[in-house]
């Protein structure tokens, strides 16, 4: 292939993807780069962008062309570059390599029947080894668990590990990984129109399901505001606060203006859930300098209050839980706010929450009824 077939295979790629299975087609336009290098290679990504050399380009065909570049595709959506972390590189890209190798050969019925054949010849890509058999049921830490202790393996693979490209580069960027999470649950609804992907879907949902401090997540909404990244562009770019400072790579300090914090005070919030509310309060406006209004709520909302004042404030409701309610409210008379965060249990029906909201649920609280929402579980102070 030359360099113009190249970019013709991989629009080609794109488009039958959106058509037919959108998860993907729709992962291959927010979430990756695909780009070609003049260093002598063959490919590789670093989390962000997928790499072909020029001179592996001119050597492969279009059916090898499909398949790196899904399998570098899938490289991304599983965030094995941002897994590696001290792991020995060799084994985890061996791993990494079963697991999407596997799964692509299970789906490449599908990617044929919809104009994407696949290369799937053994001396092209390594899909199986002695006594390590059904990977798509495994993590890539599973895998890469059996690899390095099993000594045979061990032995077999190290006797050939120069032979063994490995095409995982860590990432020298500032992209981090939970912009790829964020980039990834934008694609959830995607999921549904995607014939294929059970196994990548399976994990995926794994990935996404770790519990974040709700500090961090503001700390990601501030960054999010203020990036430049249009693949991961917040519905709320603009003006976000009165006075940042950016120190390093990290947002370490920053005043926050205009937050409506909305305190659930309804009868299944315990005295120490109110108590562990009221702590975190006083910890963001430590954190971040943090200006705007606290709302209480139950089945009605309560006059509000300035967030400096809350030491003096006297608790109201202890009745049922409406958090449409609060959330009518908020619209209503702040809806300027740059920031709602939601301090309940979550014992209310499901709700569809808010773009510019971070919901932090009690330690036994649900976390299952916010719907499309930032949700953090909350530790105790």
């Amino acid at each position: 292939m030359d360099l113009k077939d190249f970019h013709v295979q991989v629009k080609k790629v794109r488009l039958r993807l959106l058509k037919n299975a959108p998860y993907f087609g729709m992962a291959l336009i927010k979430l990756a780069r695909v780009r070609e290098s003049s260093i002598q290679d063959t490919a590789w990504t670093d989390g962000r962008s997928i790499v072909f050399s020029e001179e592996f380009i001119k050597e492969i065909t279009p059916e090898q062309c499909n398949f790196v570049l899904l399998h570098e595709l899938y490289h991304i959506i599983l965030l094995h570059v941002f897994r590696l972390k001290d792991r020995d590189p060799f084994f985890w890209n061996l791993a990494a390599d079963l697991k999407v190798n596997r799964i692509l050969e299970i789906d490449s019925d599908y990617y044929e029947k919809i104009g994407i054949p696949l290369d799937l010849k053994k001396e092209f890509g390594i899909f199986e080894l002695p006594d390590i058999y059904n990977v798509e049921d495994f993590s890539v830490e599973e895998i890469y668990s059996l690899l390095e202790n099993n000594p045979n393996i061990s032995k077999f693979l190290r006797d050939d590990k120069d032979a063994y490209y490995q095409d995982i580069k860590k990432f020298k960027g500032t992209l981090k990984e939970w912009q790829i999470k964020e980039g990834l649950r934008g694609l959830e609804s995607y999921k549904g129109h995607s014939p294929i992907g059970q196994y990548m879907f399976e994990e995926v949902s794994a990935l996404l399901s770790t519990k974040v401090p709700w500090y961090k997540l503001v700390k990601r909404f501030l960054s999010s505001a203020i990036s430049d990244d249009t693949s991961f562009a917040s519905p709320l770019r603009t003006t976000l606060y009165r006075k940042m400072i950016l120190p390093g790579e990290y947002l370490e300090e920053c005043r926050l203006a205009d937050v409506v914090v909305a305190v659930d005070t309804s009868g299944s919030i315990s005295k120490a859930d109110l108590a562990d509310f009221f702590g975190h309060i006083n910890k963001m406006i430590k954190d971040f300098e943090m200006t705007g209004v606290i709302i209480q709520w139950s089945h009605e909302v309560y006059p509000p209050i300035p967030i400096k004042e809350y030491k003096n404030i006297k608790i109201s409701g202890r009745g049922g839980t409406s958090p449409d309610r609060a959330q009518y409210y908020i619209r209503n008379n702040y809806s300027n706010a740059k920031l709602v965060i939601y301090l309940t249990d979550g014992d209310f029906e499901k709700i569809k929450a808010e773009k510019n909201s971070i919901w932090v649920i009690t330690p036994n609280g649900t976390t299952e009824n916010i719907i499309n929402g930032i949700v953090s579980q909350m530790k105790r102070i």
